[in-house]
């Protein structure tokens, strides 16, 4: 029996995380239940994805969030998973501390993983990478219904606005085009204001308290021409790769865990420095600033060639679309967990590591 604790009462990121653990582990036919492990804001679980109910000595337990926040769960747990993330290049001592307490910690990138590695980790550290659900392709409309050139941009932290460059991209977009439309999904009401100053003409924004799930995302991105995430820091980067999939252009930095599944069909935003950056929980580590002119450069390029940016970024979704579902990419941790199961008594470490 695996014990998985989750965020299962919104479709944020750590709520999709949650899922499609939960999806991966059922595809595997893994014994399994979950449990929500949100604040008091959780209005109950949305899409479960699984059996619900608490075990709190399973042989294993797996639990998703940051890691001063989830690591209690799994304290009962023979067997100790941490699925979490950084965006950051260090993370503080306290998230080495619950790091090191548990048998396997399980980021979703490359960059993750140095970052934990080098602040102090000595658990053994796996990357993962996140994916897709099947129901982000369902009823996806037709080209016919792309708005030319309507660019979408994605920005959930509000207490941490700078990480996903959503001020820089405002005044890139005024510089090289202030008509073309721009829409901005986040809960912040101030950036009206900054359009306003900008001279944005065409400037929307949407706040879905919850998310949306997948179905009714994949839809919602497929009405926009391009996705753009300037992003200073990603410890993965979902949308981009959700756009991508469902066939929409995407523009985005080149740097931190978006490396972890660029496309060559991607307009490429430089970075450049570093500097102390808050984010999460997490006062510790660096990211590179946004190049305003590479920003610019890249819009441009973007707008220029559309059509033809448009027509590669299909061709990638119908031959690796697919390869990004969250059942694939999770298959060799899934393999790893079973194994746990099947041969009681083995730890993890014990196991033959991922891709060994």
């Amino acid at each position: 029996m695996i014990q998985l604790y989750g965020h299962f009462s919104n479709y944020f990121s750590f709520g999709n995380v949650s899922r499609g653990y939960a999806w991966a582990l059922s595809a595997h036919d893994i014994p399994f239940q979950l449990w929500d492990v949100s604040d008091f804001r959780s209005t109950g679980y949305l899409d479960a994805r699984g059996p619900v109910g608490v075990q709190s000595d399973a042989p294993v337990g797996i639990a998703v969030g940051y890691p001063t926040t989830v690591i209690n769960w799994l304290r009962e747990h023979p067997v100790k998973v941490l699925v979490t993330v950084c965006e950051t290049d260090r993370i503080p001592k306290s998230w080495v501390g619950a790091c090191n307490s548990c048998d396997l910690v399980v980021v979703p990138s490359g960059f993750c993983q140095e970052a934990f590695e080098a602040s102090g980790v000595t658990a053994e550290v796996v990357v993962a990478k996140h994916g897709v659900f099947p129901e982000l392709f369902a009823g996806l409309p037709s080209s016919s219904f792309v708005r030319r050139s309507s660019l979408l941009h994605v920005s959930g932290s509000l207490s941490f606005p700078a990480r996903k460059g959503t001020v820089p991209l405002m005044r890139a977009l005024a510089k090289v085009d202030p008509t073309r439309p721009l829409t901005v999904v986040s809960p912040s009401k101030k950036l009206h204001d900054i359009a306003d100053e900008l001279g944005l003409v065409n400037f929307t924004t949407f706040d879905f308290p919850q998310g949306l799930p997948p179905a009714r995302w994949g839809r919602f991105l497929a009405g926009y021409s391009a996705v753009v995430q300037p992003s200073r820091a990603e410890g993965f980067g979902l949308v981009p790769l959700e756009a991508r999939c469902v066939g929409v252009p995407v523009i985005l930095s080149r740097s931190t865990g978006h490396y972890a599944h660029i496309a060559p069909s991607d307009r490429l935003v430089n970075t450049r420095g570093w500097a102390l950056m808050d984010t999460q929980g997490n006062k510790m580590g660096s990211a590179p600033f946004v190049d305003q002119e590479s920003l610019e450069k890249q819009l441009a390029s973007f707008f220029a060639d559309e059509d033809s940016i448009r027509e590669r970024t299909r061709d990638w979704a119908n031959d690796s679309a697919g390869y990004w579902l969250y059942t694939r990419q999770l298959d060799p941790l899934m393999k790893r967990l079973k194994a746990t199961i099947d041969k009681r008594g083995r730890r993890l470490r014990d196991l033959s590591p991922i891709g060994g």
